[in-house]
């Protein structure tokens, strides 16, 4: 399926693949036991970001980063069917491979800089219904916090 979402994060000024956005979903340690929950924790802060200007050291960044990015690899079959059942209606090798590339950019751009920025665009038409429930579930829980 090719269909596209309409918000997406600007990291470093660069826009990161379409499900980046949503890398907290594999930094649960429901999905992966053994994230560690700081990389959790610092996942579900990066994702939620539409209208807001983050930052943070880039030291943090490759930090939480390179260990996701690992985790990813290693437990790939794994993150695959976790994927299918979070996001039912989008190809999972997709949602994977912009979780990988969205590490990747984030990684390279936080090597040259000494505090990575970011921001959540939001588009104008609106997002799909299932991820505007996902980032309802999202408020709901950093308002708990």
């Amino acid at each position: 399926m090719n269909q596209e979402l309409d918000w997406y994060i600007l990291f470093e000024g660069t826009k990161l693949p379409e499900f980046a956005a949503f890398l907290d979903v594999v930094a649960s340690n429901k999905v992966i036991p053994e994230v560690d929950e700081s990389v959790s924790v610092w996942f579900w802060h990066f994702s939620v970001c539409v209208g807001t200007d983050n930052v943070a050291p880039s030291s943090e960044v490759l930090q939480h980063s390179q260990q996701l990015s690992d985790l990813l690899r290693v437990h790939r079959s794994t993150i695959i069917l976790a994927i299918e059942n979070h996001f039912p209606r989008y190809s999972a090798e997709k949602i994977y491979d912009d979780w990988v590339r969205g590490l990747e950019i984030m990684m390279r751009k936080a090597k040259k800089v000494e505090k990575c920025t970011w921001t959540g665009v939001l588009g104008t038409e609106g997002m799909k219904a299932e991820i505007r429930q996902g980032i309802n579930l999202r408020i709901v829980r950093s308002s708990k916090v």
